[in-house]
């Protein structure tokens, strides 16, 4: 499997976005028994496209065998001594989830429910 690097604002990843990381070292996705993933990879400062990777950047790939090609948000990228690049990701699902703010209110019957909910609103 080789990830794909795609620019942040990407919506689909069908195609091969930016380029393909050719020079990934190692490429690894755990998924917990809830169903979060996370990419954890290292590429080295010799592939095309290692200066275009950054916080925010998208990586697909594929997690396991029995899975579909799956996208994952850049959240660090640190540059080690052995002229490579560690990047930790997450699905961007979870990525998305976090950017949505939750407020709570309290009401005092259906019809203030509503007005409130419509005021926080986005």
């Amino acid at each position: 499997m080789i990830p794909r690097l795609f620019r942040s604002d990407a919506t689909s990843f069908e195609s091969n976005g930016i380029g393909l990381l050719n020079d990934a070292v190692e490429c690894k996705v755990t998924e917990a028994l809830n169903g979060e993933y996370e990419l954890n990879m290292r590429v080295l400062v010799s592939d095309p496209y290692f200066d275009q990777i950054a916080v925010g950047s998208i990586i697909s790939a594929i997690p396991n065998n029995l899975s579909s090609r799956q996208a994952f948000v850049v959240e660090s990228v640190n540059k080690n001594i052995v002229g490579e690049i560690e990047i930790y990701a997450v699905h961007i699902a979870q990525h998305r989830s976090k950017l949505i703010p939750v407020n709570t209110l309290t009401a005092t019957d259906l019809a203030d429910a509503i007005d409130k909910i419509l005021a926080n609103s986005l």
